[in-house]
């Protein structure tokens, strides 16, 4: 193809064409400059159909992790709600109604107030696309101000988990411990009895259920689960709103 086109300047050189001449090389300069213009053009196809497969891969993992997070979620709500009942309850029929129950019956409803779990979000993908900078290939504002909402939510969560947890170490639960020695007894005296060899009777349980640093000390276990259900709910909220968008994203 080169040669043909120096073949065909070097005819209109050799035959005082220079007028021709001249048109010839500007024609040939618009070739060239098309031709190049459309390999760009190309080029660019392709970048972007390269980009929009990322994009999908992408969006397509979130979705994965955001979906096991939301399961994640749904279970740590029922958990927490579950002894968030319990704990209910026990103020209800305990302190409130003053109930004469069993203490085995008692003490399953006490169980609630030492019982806890973690939740873990799974943001693999979106911790490994923010650290890469893949993760400016969402162009989606709705999603961009969803995910901010959504760390900044589990940011708060982690706060009042830490206090929650702290509270045992630290807190008022770790107070009650040095106080009465063992918070086994609190809600298997069976197991108190055993290890301590020292019978618990009703009257000596109730009368430390009913001390001021025992009702402290559940009371504020309740307030730190129910924000941490508030907290809790608070993203479940914002991850399924994720879901829903990047599902219209793909």
């Amino acid at each position: 193809m080169i040669k043909f086109f120096r073949k065909i300047r070097q005819n209109l050189v050799m035959n005082n064409k220079t007028g021709k001449y001249f048109k010839y090389a500007i024609g040939e300069i618009v070739l060239v400059v098309i031709g190049i213009l459309i390999a760009l053009q190309i080029n660019n196809w392709n970048e972007e159909k390269k980009l929009n497969s990322e994009r999908k891969e992408l969006i397509s993992d979130l979705l994965i992790d955001f979906k096991k997070t939301n399961e994640h979620l749904n279970s740590s709500s029922k958990f927490l709600n579950n002894i968030n009942n319990k704990m209910n309850l026990f103020f209800k029929d305990f302190y409130q109604e003053k109930k004469e129950l069993p203490i085995d019956s008692i003490q399953n409803l006490v169980f609630a107030f030492v019982n806890s779990s973690d939740f873990s979000a799974n943001l693999t993908t979106y911790n490994n696309a923010s650290s890469s900078g893949k993760i400016s290939l969402i162009q989606n504002k709705q999603l961009q101000y969803l995910f901010s909402d959504f760390f900044d939510s589990f940011n708060i969560y982690k706060k009042i988990n830490k206090i929650d947890y702290n509270n045992f170490f630290t807190g008022t639960f770790w107070e009650l411990k040095k106080e009465i020695g063992s918070l086994t007894i609190l809600f298997n005296h069976k197991e108190y009895e055993k290890s301590h060899h020292k019978k618990v009777t009703y009257k000596e349980y109730i009368d430390l259920l009913n001390s001021k640093i025992v009702f402290i000390t559940l009371e504020n276990r309740k307030t730190s689960v129910s924000n941490l259900i508030y907290s809790i709910n608070n993203m479940l909220e914002i991850n399924e709103k994720i879901i829903i968008e990047l599902n219209n994203t793909l």
